[in-house]
């Protein structure tokens, strides 16, 4: 499955350069610097002990660049952090953990309406009484679709395959793949400035445990083109 998907975007890539239209016509070289936030909800369900919703919705927020170099690839980067801790109530124990996500993709347009990106990405959650990590980590595929509606407006959507394992301190790593899905719409207000607002669910689980981890919620992105 890895090897079939690694061969894809290999070919992709490499057919991408044989001249396949951009979005738009671009001069040089183009940066962009973006806000992202994600609202969403944490839910963990463990074969051994059951089914467990976070109580608070977290937000996870963080910058990413964009550089979009003309006729050529993209290359991505961001990094989230939570403003506010995942909370599990257990017999009025609060459990507590912090997340941070970095991101690093880089991927090609293949026109207007698709292009595909492959990239990787390191998940850290720490538990904050103890201390105590956990990491799921690995290369990510992704392909992505957008549909313009008017000139400054259009609907997007992302499918991201999770190659990726899972470490927890004092325990042997897993293989935990996973997938990403996100759905929205795209609004450019200037030359300059353009919003995203959608909706992202991420699953995984893990092919030892079995342990499932899904998150859902609203996503936000503003960005400014330089």
């Amino acid at each position: 499955m890895k090897s079939a998907l690694y061969g894809i975007v290999v070919l992709l890539l490499l057919n991408a350069g044989g001249g396949a239209m951009a979005e738009e016509e671009k001069n040089g070289t183009e940066v962009r610097a973006s806000l992202k936030t994600w609202v969403n909800e944490w839910k963990h369900d463990d074969p051994s002990t059951g089914r467990k919703i976070s109580d608070s919705v977290v937000v996870l927020a963080g910058p990413a660049v964009e550089v979009d170099f003309n006729n050529g690839p993209m290359i991505e980067v961001s990094y989230l952090m939570s403003a506010s801790d995942y909370k599990f109530m257990e017999a009025g124990v609060a459990t507590e953990f912090d997340r941070r996500d970095l991101e690093v993709a880089i991927g090609k347009w293949l026109n207007r309406y698709a292009g595909f990106f492959v990239g990787y990405r390191n998940s850290s959650f720490k538990e904050q009484e103890t201390g105590v990590k956990e990491f799921s980590y690995g290369l990510t595929y992704s392909l992505r679709v957008s549909a313009p509606l008017t000139k400054k407006s259009g609907l997007y959507g992302n499918l991201t395959y999770l190659s990726i394992r899972f470490k927890a301190e004092g325990q042997a790593r897993e293989e935990a793949p996973g997938w990403i899905t996100e759905i929205g719409g795209r609004t450019v207000f200037t030359k300059q400035f353009s919003m995203k607002l959608g909706y992202k669910w991420e699953t995984t689980e893990g092919e030892v445990t079995k342990v499932n981890d899904s998150f859902r919620g609203t996503t936000l992105e503003l960005s400014y083109a330089f």
